[in-house]
């Protein structure tokens, strides 16, 4: 009978014991903590843990690194790598990048990644030796250049996702040469009576605030990544609606007036850069003629296997990635895609690439993407490195 009762009283001390620590640790949890944070070892831990006291705690909002990577497929597309580089450079930050250049492609996409030498870019050339051997041969059915292209891309998707996750990265963008990643800022088009259809205290009513709040010209894609992640977690396959920027040149953005001045005085090459040059759009929230959207992808919280998978296509590379079609409304993060001039459009040795495919698409304009902010990462970045380094850097003094 004593026995019993010193036993049960030792149990009782036990519990207490237990819930006092837990008491203790929620104490010294961070302001931000959610249900969803992680315990996680400090970076430069090695298997030497041997009680919880030595485990940090981080949350997931706090493990967000502060810039991006990229995977990127190109096809005769120098002259669109030097700004595309330059642009997502300043904008996500881009610190990370693995090209790889279509068989068929007549340039060498490193003459453009060598400019970038003794810069914290980090940059990878593959030739097909290095992704080919995943998926077969190509089809039979589908011997025509375009399906060769889109076997190279979703074998090439795939093992550069499978060598970012092994890099350590997190968050990469599956995007072309002709496509750049923009903040979702609220625009005059947005409809304005969409706010009040939504629940105060929603999850999408807080990110309409989140974009309606972003300002500052040097905010960058990573920052409205960890405000979105502090409202709800996004999905580890995030669409981002495209649009279609036209061929009409800039006649009507007078706010981008002051940059045009500089690239003029400064002697930059205006028509080299078209996220300054193209600004009307075609309609948004509309299929054509924009077509899918494109994904970012945090590579940490997929799993091996479904990396390893056949890729359904470029707007869907991974079995997380929900329908590539989203409402502007509701993105944080959107892609731009510019037709271009024809001389650019035609560069490219594709048989869809017909004059009358061009006209289709070349003269819309529903929009302006003058109230994006584009130009500023113009500016930014000719601060970051001066002028004679930003004009070689864009390819515009390669001597």
């Amino acid at each position: 009978m004593i026995l019993d009762r010193l036993l049960l009283l030792i149990i009782l001390l036990v519990c207490l014991l237990i819930v006092y620590q837990e008491l203790s640790v929620g104490k010294r949890l961070p302001n931000n903590f959610t249900r969803d944070s992680a315990w996680v070892l400090p970076q430069d831990s090695k298997p030497r843990i041997k009680n919880v006291s030595e485990i940090q705690y981080v949350s997931k909002s706090t493990e967000i690194p502060r810039s991006m990577a990229a995977c990127l497929m190109v096809r005769d597309d120098n002259a669109l790598m030097y700004e595309w580089l330059a642009y997502h450079y300043t904008t996500l930050p881009l610190r990370h990048v693995l090209v790889a250049a279509d068989l068929n492609s007549t340039e060498n996409p490193n003459e453009v990644l060598r400019v970038w030498n003794g810069t914290d870019l980090k940059f990878v050339s593959w030739t097909d030796a290095d992704f080919m051997y995943r998926f077969g041969e190509i089809p039979v059915g589908a011997e025509d250049q375009n399906h060769h292209y889109l076997h190279r891309q979703r074998a090439f998707f795939t093992s550069c996702a499978e060598y970012m996750k092994a890099q350590n990265e997190s968050w990469v963008v599956f995007v072309d040469t002709d496509e750049f990643v923009v903040i979702n800022r609220l625009n005059k088009d947005d409809d304005p009576f969409r706010e009040e259809e939504m629940e105060k205290n929603s999850t999408r009513y807080q990110r309409f605030q989140q974009r309606a709040a972003l300002r500052s010209s040097d905010t960058t894609v990573m920052d409205v990544i960890r405000a979105s992640m502090r409202v709800a977690p996004l999905d580890p396959c995030h669409v981002m609606p495209r649009l279609l920027i036209s061929a009409l040149e800039n006649e009507t953005c007078f706010s981008m007036n002051h940059v045009k001045e500089v690239i003029k005085s400064d002697g930059f090459d205006y028509a080299q850069l078209s996220s300054i040059r193209f600004v009307q759009t075609a309609p948004k929230n509309t299929f054509y003629p924009s077509k899918w959207g494109k994904v970012m992808v945090d590579v940490n919280r997929l799993s091996s296997e479904s990396i390893a998978k056949k890729p359904k296509s470029s707007h869907r590379p991974f079995k997380e990635c929900p329908k590539p079609l989203r409402l502007f409304e509701e993105a944080i993060i959107h892609v731009n895609h510019y037709l271009g001039s024809w001389e650019r459009y035609s560069a490219r040795k594709d048989v869809r690439r017909s004059r009358g495919a061009f006209e289709e698409r070349a003269y819309f304009s529903h929009g302006l993407a003058c109230e994006m902010n584009l130009e500023d990462w113009f500016l930014q970045f000719v601060e970051t490195f001066g002028v004679d380094k930003a004009k070689y850097l864009l390819g515009h003094n390669t001597t």
